[in-house]
């Protein structure tokens, strides 16, 4: 199935897909925005539902951005890079009304006290899928997938805010650690040496 659309982006909807409307159905297309104009392309069909597959935004939104993750759209992991912060906030806070209003029947037009943190570097804690044969790799999976994206910026960056202060090798060698068969958490932790961080494909030590 791989029938072409061209739809208007009406509004977000919970998980970070846009919904449209196209000959009668309705069609849920990720990585966009609210008014945008979109090429797209039918993924999945049922009844009148269609999840598609962004192809081109061929009339951006004033707020699109270009999202700072080279694996945006291709890694599992994000929905929202392409759309700044406080606007984030503020989509958020338009699909937590109206799910409470479709699910709960609540209508609530009070304030929402917003929690957030830093736009990146906030995580302290991530789930990564690990393949531990040849050619080894940690990361996230691609959207639908169970095909591993092999991202070190994100695994050293987690590694760095958990432990301030290592360095780029030293955080590659704590994640490789924990995720090898052998962990033994009595044991304590090395860095990798030169032929073992390029066979996890990682940068060696300098």
């Amino acid at each position: 199935m791989a029938d072409e659309l061209k739809v208007s982006i009406e509004k977000l909807i919970y998980g970070g897909n846009g919904l449209a409307h196209a000959d009668g159905n309705t069609v849920f297309v990720p990585y966009v925005l609210p008014g945008e104009e979109v090429r797209a392309t039918t993924k999945s069909k049922r009844k009148r539902l269609i999840w598609a597959e962004l192809l081109e935004v061929t009339s951006p939104a004033k707020d699109r951005e270009k999202a700072k993750c080279a694996h945006f759209q291709k890694c599992g992991g994000c929905h929202y890079q392409h759309i700044p912060a406080t606007e984030q906030l503020r989509l958020k806070k338009d699909i937590l009304r109206e799910t409470l209003l479709r699910l709960g029947g609540i209508a609530w037009d009070g304030a929402i006290v917003e929690h957030s943190a830093e736009p990146y570097g906030y995580r302290n804690r991530a789930q990564w899928a690990v393949r531990s044969g040849m050619p080894r790799a940690l990361g996230y999976f691609l959207p639908e997938s169970s095909v591993i994206v092999r991202d070190t910026s994100v695994a050293v960056s987690m590694a760095r805010s958990a432990v301030p202060g290592c360095g780029i090798g030293w955080g590659v060698s704590m994640l490789t650690y924990l995720y090898s068969r052998s962990y033994d958490p009595a044991r304590p932790l090395r860095r990798m040496k030169r032929d073992e961080a390029a066979a996890f494909g990682y940068p060696r030590e300098r």
